[in-house]
């Protein structure tokens, strides 16, 4: 993951996908409200996640 996902720094499971998730220097107040879906505070930092992997369909 962290050769997709240079700037990853945690790893969630959520279900049988891996969520990387990547600091964004932001403060939790700086997040726009349309966006805040896909934001973390951890530790007092904001990380952004990106789902990595490919859902097999059958």
């Amino acid at each position: 993951m962290k050769r997709l996902v240079p700037a990853g720094e945690y790893v969630v499971w959520v279900g049988d996908r891996p969520l990387v998730l990547c600091p964004t220097g932001k403060s939790p107040s700086e997040v726009p409200e349309g966006h805040r879906f896909y934001h973390y505070l951890v530790g007092g930092r904001v990380y952004s996640g990106i789902f990595v992997g490919v859902k097999e369909v059958a």
